[in-house]
């Protein structure tokens, strides 16, 4: 006989109908208890937010190489706890096998704001600010056709409304001599080629401050 049929059985005697209700309520919650709910791990976090995850076998062996000879020149508040490197670089294989493990681990492990912040720098593969860009879904400005084939001239002509040339995009920016509009346009082009185009990686200290210029100006 079902739960329900049970309580329906009990007839009239107020008592036993209730003591009936209160045990098909208990048995029927406890037949639907929620299964809890696995915490986010930091790759969990790290895949949301559009990184990918180093590999910890024989895969990315040249993004490795970047990631330790990046990690190797940072301070101190930025490395892994636990992790000591040699600064030879004839044991960098032993150094990258370290990194993999620290990473793996980390990557595994539950989310922790400052681990995280660390794993997006060290665990996954270096992204350039169009990489970034690219990632999530934001596209740049057209920065390499002409005016006649340029698809952003509008945008561009937005921009250069409030865009000084000293905002730090390129070292070598033409926009001070820039007249014409069309002038300005081209140098602003330049300068934003320059900036998505460069060397910095996300595993740079500047990287965000950077990422929000890239967005406000060539975006």
């Amino acid at each position: 006989m079902t739960n329900l049929a049970k309580l329906t059985f009990c007839g009239g005697a107020v008592g036993s109908c209730s003591a009936a209700a209160a045990g098909y309520h208990f048995l029927n919650k406890s037949t639907h208890q929620e299964t809890p709910k696995s915490k986010k791990t930091v790759g969990d976090s790290l895949r949301d937010e559009k990184f990918v995850l180093l590999s910890y076998t024989d895969g990315n062996s040249s993004e490795w190489s970047k990631v330790l000879e990046k990690y190797k020149s940072s301070g101190e508040e930025s490395k892994f706890s636990g992790v000591n490197l040699s600064a030879e670089s004839a044991k960098d294989n032993d150094n990258i096998a370290q990194l993999k493990e620290k990473c793996k681990s980390i990557v595994e492990g539950e989310f922790e704001q400052g681990i995280h912040d660390k794993a997006k720098k060290w665990c996954v593969v270096p992204q350039s600010l169009k990489d970034r860009m690219a990632a999530l879904s934001v596209t740049a400005l057209d920065y390499s056709n002409e005016k006649d084939k340029n698809t952003s001239t509008d945008s561009w002509k937005e921009k250069i409304k409030t865009y000084k040339g000293n905002e730090g995009l390129s070292s070598s920016s033409t926009w001070s001599s820039a007249g014409e509009e069309d002038a300005k346009i081209e140098a602003i082009k330049k300068d934003c080629k320059s900036f998505l185009e460069g060397e910095t990686r996300s595993y740079d200290s500047d990287f965000e401050e950077k990422y929000k210029k890239a967005i406000a100006w060539c975006a």
